[in-house]
């Protein structure tokens, strides 16, 4: 029996196949926006050609298919969705619209950049209705309120509603009532409850996870329901696919369907998984994860063998309260379009060319210059080999298309192409600068484990900026996310707002709360077919001083509080804050208020098995099987290449050096050391001593640009 994982992205479609003896077969197709089914189709197909089998056969005998999908994400950026209708408390209507003030420019505090407005004004009902912050009801539900309000809206053209009442995660029953209401009136109407999609206090976030649920869910059922409906016809069985969610775990098509908000970023969630059984393999607890792909790149980072989560979530500006594996994304892909802004200064991003036409060198009628573009020009990738050399690229029509941006720099095209690189290189740093320093920990405790079809470019440059030693590859980096897809359990999650002061609450009370939280998580995984012995639970909580406006998480006693654990909870609390604000930085003797209680239950899944590392290989130095010129910052030289798949383990490459791999390509840069392990990975060792090559004057003397 085979697992199927399938990760769509920007750019490319990975699929990885893995059997029963932990083999794997990878491959890839280019993404089809119009129809994400196609290119889906296209790259199980290659992949059933590679294992010597049929598309059909494959299918058929596939016991598990799990899809990362970018449709969520996609529909929210786009801001293409339903037309969405707001049913919420009498007085608080424009709630959604003052959102917190969002400012780009911090220094500019009369400039304001307004998130988007996914539902309009006039689509914004105000219902008589009103519960106390206890929950005590002060206005019972007007019926004929919402019936009126209701039948207005879809008059006027909506499609999907949400409800989103104050207070109603205290006091559910005036929503719910709106919800069966609204039910009786219009059966097929898309409808979301705040006190299902998050069911804790804050209402902007919550008004806002309401709203972009009911917005997506159209794209979301129709893509849902035509995958599982296509995997049928060709052979797969029923119940065998699932879709990856923002927090790790995969879920139904009926439930991605309920809740769609959920399936935001879960391609680069696989990624993560797969980091995070990956380091296991190498004995490695501290990693940050870096994934280059056509579109951005995503970073994240793992600490004693466990993701980074938040909790409050931003997509697209909106604030959300959306639960999802920390990752920090940013429009740096191979893909992303080189550009000039009004100051004349050169930019990268965050718009990109996509998988069709995508850069001009793919010769498909793209002319925007990219990344990949760039990095032809600078000769890190060779025309004849790209995509294990199914596809030539016009190295041509990459030089055609930057030079309009070195003629209007007045600088030499090579010169302008190392520029672009290099700012990718910074780009990427500052972003893994994000996820560890900015979170209160050195990157330079760390592992960088490195994947997605464009990293191997960049990452080395990237270590060697940050002080970063040890930078790992894996053998699949090119599919990593596709195969991370296999290694995800099936999670449900319960969380509710506490309000427990850990020196004063009943122990009895937040004790309640958790067996109650606990008995509705493990029940969704009983219902969807998990023994007792398959799930795992963990307990966690959203934490602060009393008085603090937002909260840091920590874990959770998985038995009973009792009395004499409160002092242990409350150092370990601040213990976690002052690691995350600095020495000194917790509130002495303030009470520490236990903000959101949360409940993650596991459903564990068959993993295909991953080999050990085996012993210490004898090693050895290959000579390279060519010599291909190189601009690197401002010096041109001469770098061996070697071909991947010919590099045995226990082999040593010393930079600079480029290793050509079937679907990606490896920069070795100077004072660097790449070594194959024995599972042959790409183990790289950085000499952080050793000088960066330095930045072309594009980038080291942007004041003596133009403009």
């Amino acid at each position: 029996m085979y697992r199927v994982g399938v990760d769509i992205g920007g750019t490319f479609t990975d699929v990885v196949v893995a059997d029963e003896a932990g083999g794997i077969v990878r491959a890839k197709a280019l993404t089809t926006p119009k129809d994400y089914t196609e290119g889906v189709t296209a790259a199980v197909s290659n992949a059933a050609g590679e294992l010597g089998t049929s598309l059909e056969a494959l299918m058929a005998e596939c016991d598990a298919f799990v899809n990362g999908t970018t449709v969520v994400t996609n529909s929210i950026a786009q801001g293409k969705g339903r037309n969405v209708g707001l049913l919420t408390t009498r007085g608080f209507k424009q709630s959604i619209y003052i959102h917190r003030g969002i400012r780009e420019i911090q220094l500019d505090l009369q400039k304001e950049t307004r998130p988007p407005d996914i539902v309009r004004q006039r689509h914004v009902a105000e219902i008589d209705e009103r519960v106390s912050r206890s929950g005590e009801v002060l206005v019972e539900l007007n019926e004929d309120d919402v019936r009126r309000e209701v039948a207005r809206l879809v008059e006027q053209g909506v499609d999907a509603i949400a409800v989103c009442f104050l207070w109603s995660f205290r006091h559910p029953v005036h929503e719910r009532r709106a919800g069966e209401i609204i039910a009786e009136l219009y059966p097929d109407l898309f409808v979301t409850l705040s006190c299902d999609i998050y069911p804790r206090i804050r209402e902007y976030e919550r008004m806002n996870t309401a709203l972009l649920n009911a917005f997506v869910s159209e794209g979301a059922e129709t893509y849902i329901g035509k995958l599982t409906a296509r995997t049928q016809e060709l052979g797969l069985r029923e119940g065998r696919i699932s879709f990856m969610q923002s927090m790790g775990g995969h879920i139904s098509p009926t439930e991605a369907m309920a809740e769609p908000i959920h399936l935001s970023h879960s391609g680069p969630v696989g990624g993560v998984v797969a980091a995070t059984h990956f380091a296991k393999v190498l004995g490695e607890g501290n990693i940050i994860t870096a994934d280059l792909g056509g579109t951005s790149f995503d970073t994240a980072l793992i600490r004693e063998g466990r993701p980074a989560y938040a909790h409050r979530t931003t997509i697209n500006r909106l604030l959300t309260g959306l639960s999802i594996i920390d990752i920090h994304a940013i429009g740096a892909g191979g893909g992303s379009i080189c550009w000039i802004d009004d100051r004349g200064l050169p930019q990268m991003g965050p718009h990109s060319a996509g998988g069709y036409p995508g850069p001009a060198c793919y010769g498909n009628g793209g002319t925007a210059p990219t990344i990949t573009d760039a990095n032809l020009v600078l000769g890190l990738i060779d025309p004849l080999k790209f995509w294990g050399g199914t596809v030539t690229l016009d190295v041509d029509a990459a030089k055609a298309a930057l030079q309009p941006l070195a003629d209007q720099l007045g600088q030499d095209l090579m010169e302008v192409a190392a520029g672009f690189h290099h700012i990718a290189v910074t780009q990427m740093g500052t972003a893994i600068e994000k996820v560890s320093l900015g979170r209160g920990y050195d990157p330079r405790d760390f592992t960088v484990v490195g994947y997605g079809g464009g990293s191997g470019l960049f990452l080395g440059e990237v270590c060697r900026d940050l002080g970063i030693r040890r930078l790992v590859m894996p053998g699949a980096a090119a599919t990593f996310s596709a195969y991370g897809l296999l290694f995800a359990d099936a999670i449900h999650a319960e969380s509710t707002t506490a309000q427990w002061i850990f020196s004063a609450g009943e122990t009895a009370t937040i004790n309640e709360l958790y067996d109650g939280l606990e008995e509705r998580a493990v029940a969704a995984l009983r219902h969807e077919g998990f023994s007792d012995d398959d799930i795992v639970v963990r307990r966690e909580a959203d934490v602060k001083f009393a008085g603090q406006a937002f909260e840091i998480s920590m874990t959770w006693p998985g038995e009973e509080v009792r009395d004499e654990d409160r002092e242990d909870l409350s150092t370990r609390f601040v213990q976690e804050y002052e690691r995350v604000y600095g020495p000194g930085s917790a509130w002495d003797g303030f009470p520490i208020e236990l903000h959101t209680a949360r409940v993650v239950a596991s459903g564990i899944t068959p993993k295909p098995p991953t080999p050990s590392a085996g012993d210490d290989l004898a090693t050895s130095v290959p000579e390279p099987s060519a010599h291909r010129e190189v601009r690197l910052g401002d010096t041109t030289i001469q770098a061996a290449v070697h071909d991947g798949p010919a590099l045995a383990p226990g082999a040593v490459v010393d930079g600079p050096a480029l290793v050509d791999d079937v679907d990606t390509t490896l920069l070795v840069p100077p004072g660097a050391r790449l070594e194959v392990d024995g599972l042959r990975n790409y183990v790289f060792t950085i000499d952080v001593a050793a000088p960066a090559a330095a930045p072309p004057a594009a980038v080291a003397d942007p004041a003596g640009l133009p403009g």
